[in-house]
């Protein structure tokens, strides 16, 4: 219930912009979880700008490196989803991880786009030798994941494991690992656990379909991908010509201030004006972008080129 998901998202990101000492953390996970929600969405270019906007807030609040490294590892994430796959490969090359350093979950994130990455690039370029070390981090991070008792982790490592078994040709692995991970997901319901993954998962679940394998479950899923793909079809970006009307100089000044990370209270400063008259003009803005929270503003003015 994407619509729902989005209602409560904007909602508690409203609450974290109004408060006075910002949790990072809990920023962090606002924006990570509403890239997601445009991933799921099929909305890739403002999923991106929304981590965009989240890295110069990272360095006004001074935030830890790891929180900037899972952000630069989701936006990969997101520009393989793309299929941007020489960006995603420069990211690789550029990350320092490797299969047989010791892990930290904190890092889990990284380690799960590496194997994305590697497995992408072993359909298009085959060598076998990147599959070796992808199938043994993930049997690495699986342990991890298991022994921690986090499901969805599991879940996820499980999947990759299985697109890394299919790429090598593994069929039978590949089929056999997708049925134990549906039997394990199918309680609790996980529909974008799978079909973020994109057309190889697809792929892989019609062959599921085919074999009989969690039927119910894997219709569901497929007829998800279906919706899915009908609702991105016919939705289009606005144009910056579609606006209900147009942005004012004044408005134009606080959404720069927006882009660059301020704070209400730091924008009335620049301003020289109240933060209720602050609180206003973002209002306005809002409105004339048709959105509802300071993210969805920034992600559209950036999509709009409107500065």
């Amino acid at each position: 219930d994407l619509a729902a998901a989005e209602h409560h998202l904007v909602q508690g990101m409203d609450l974290i912009s109004g408060m006075v000492s910002i949790d990072v953390n809990m920023l962090w996970q606002g924006y990570a979880a509403l890239a997601r929600l445009q991933q799921a969405q099929g909305k890739y270019e403002q999923a991106l700008a929304t981590l965009d906007t989240f890295l110069p807030l990272a360095q006004r609040q001074h935030v830890a490196p790891i929180l900037v490294a899972q952000c630069a590892a989701l936006r990969t994430q997101m520009k393989l989803a793309r299929g941007d796959l020489q960006a995603a490969g420069h990211w690789a090359a550029c990350s320092g991880l490797s299969a047989n350093e010791v892990l930290s979950y904190l890092r889990e994130r990284e380690y799960l786009t590496l194997a994305r990455v590697h497995i992408a690039e072993e359909r298009t370029s085959p060598t076998n030798t990147r599959l070796s070390e992808v199938l043994f981090l993930l049997e690495r991070l699986l342990a991890k994941a298991e022994a921690d008792m986090r499901i969805q982790s599991v879940l996820e490592i499980l999947l990759l494991r299985a697109l890394a078994l299919e790429v090598q040709g593994n069929h039978v692995g590949a089929l056999a690992t997708l049925e134990h991970t549906l039997a394990r997901a199918e309680p609790e319901g996980y529909i974008h656990l799978f079909l973020d993954e994109g057309p190889p998962m697809l792929s892989l679940l019609r062959r599921a379909q085919r074999c009989d394998l969690v039927q119910g479950y894997v219709t569901k899923l497929l007829e998800a991908a279906s919706k899915t793909r009908l609702t991105t079809s016919h939705s289009q970006a606005p144009q910056a010509g579609s606006l209900l009307k147009p942005i004012t100089a004044r408005e134009r000044a606080v959404l720069q201030l927006l882009l660059e990370g301020a704070s209400n209270r730091e924008i009335a400063g620049q301003l020289i004006v109240s933060v209720n008259t602050v609180k206003k003009h973002v209002s306005n803005i809002c409105h004339k972008l048709n959105v509802q929270s300071r993210a969805q503003v920034i992600a559209r003015a950036r999509r709009l080129r409107l500065l």
